[in-house]
């Protein structure tokens, strides 16, 4: 019996990580105690309370299968015949010795024993991914907002890694809500896997789920939890960017190490105006830009150094100009004191001088400088489809 159940994968993961198996004892009544104590200990949510290493494990199971051994011969002086051993110590028999092959298997591949590990030591030829909308588990319809911007967050992490084609927010966000399986959405999108997870915020709390899944086989490569304080959670998200980049083992550039790496702490009440900003200026409607400008003008009292904040700042007024809604000598002129504001402070964000690159192009007919932005643009984040 599976210890813990899920309609989907995403379910499954919550289940793992919150509920508590049934007990052992339960289970098998006829059980050595023993023996449902090591399960149990296996399966201890906490790592400092389970086995640190398979030896201490290979160790604990030598121990069982003596208890087994003089339990056997016992049972052959008392009853003349091995064979009338208890449904217990038959358990326990099969138990022990399904769990001793599988922790020495573990050990030998460890020790790089038992012949050549090179197979295994290749990855998964993924080079081309996907972020599918996270999930809201809050059970609060109002965090669609940050759990949006969660997604997003984590498709610029990983669209920073040159030898990785990330899949835009605009075509992913498609299937927010959508009941096509895994293997339809990678054939459409042409990606070679599909990042799925959730969300959960508690106040200050946010707890992330995410696993990367091969589409072809339709395997779980990686799977993963973190929870952090929302003043952390930009390095909450470099650290799933670089968990999957290990995962399918990309090489990655001396400069997209350090941008999946640094992450500075950020004003929580600032980091949530701007992702409320992010979400109105997405719908792209005359009221939905102010609100998305009177966001991120909060953001900036927050905290007035938070350079996406100056950058979504610049891209509102060029986009009220575009659209006709503001006049170009009044919107060109603020949104390029943001984006100069965006790039002084963070100069390795990829839409500082993206939204640089538009103020010059279509505010101030300067190609050459708006295509030397363009360019650091995709430099910095070379599957930015804008």
């Amino acid at each position: 019996k599976r210890p813990f159940g899920g309609e989907n994968s995403a379910t499954l993961i919550s289940s793992i990580l919150r509920d508590e198996p049934e007990p052992v004892a339960e289970l098998s009544p006829g059980l050595p105690q023993r023996l449902g104590d090591t399960i149990e200990n296996c399966l201890e949510k906490n790592p400092e309370e389970r086995f640190t290493t398979t030896r201490e494990l290979h160790a604990e199971l030598v121990g069982l299968r003596g208890e087994v051994t003089a339990g056997q011969a016992e049972v052959s002086r008392t009853r003349s015949k091995a064979t009338r051993l208890g449904f217990g110590a038959r358990v326990l028999l099969a138990a022990a010795l399904i769990l001793v092959i599988v922790a020495g298997v573990v050990w030998f591949s460890s020790q790089g024993l038992g012949g050549s590990t090179e197979v295994a030591t290749q990855g998964p030829q993924i080079r081309s991914l996907a972020v599918l909308p996270m999930r809201n588990l809050s059970g609060d319809p109002e965090q669609d907002y940050f759990v949006d911007g969660m997604t997003e967050a984590l498709i610029t992490d990983l669209s920073k890694i040159s030898a990785l084609k990330v899949i835009s927010r605009t075509s992913a966000m498609r299937y927010k809500g959508t009941d096509k399986s895994l293997v339809e959405i990678a054939t459409e999108l042409d990606v070679d896997g599909v990042i799925e997870g959730s969300v959960i915020r508690e106040g200050d709390r946010v707890r992330v789920t995410a696993q990367l899944i091969e589409a072809a086989t339709e395997s779980n490569l990686w799977a993963d939890r973190y929870e952090r304080n929302l003043t952390s959670i930009l390095a909450l998200q470099s650290e799933v960017a670089q968990a999957i980049a290990r995962e399918i083992q990309v090489t990655l550039t001396p400069g997209e190490e350090i941008l999946l790496t640094r992450a500075r702490q950020v004003n929580p009440e600032a980091y949530e105006a701007y992702l409320k900003g992010q979400f109105h200026f997405y719908k792209l409607t005359s009221s939905d830009l102010e609100t998305a400008l009177q966001y991120f003008e909060l953001a900036l009292e927050k905290d007035p150094d938070y350079a996406p904040a100056h950058a979504g700042t610049a891209l509102v007024w060029a986009t009220l100009s575009q659209f006709g809604l503001v006049s170009p000598a009044e919107a060109t002129p603020k949104a390029k004191a943001a984006a100069l504001r965006a790039v002084e402070l963070d100069s390795r964000l990829a839409v500082s001088h993206s939204a640089l690159a538009s103020v010059r192009a279509w505010g101030e007919w300067d190609w050459e400088g708006a295509d030397e932005a363009f360019q650091r643009a995709i430099e910095l984040n070379p599957s930015d489809p804008d």
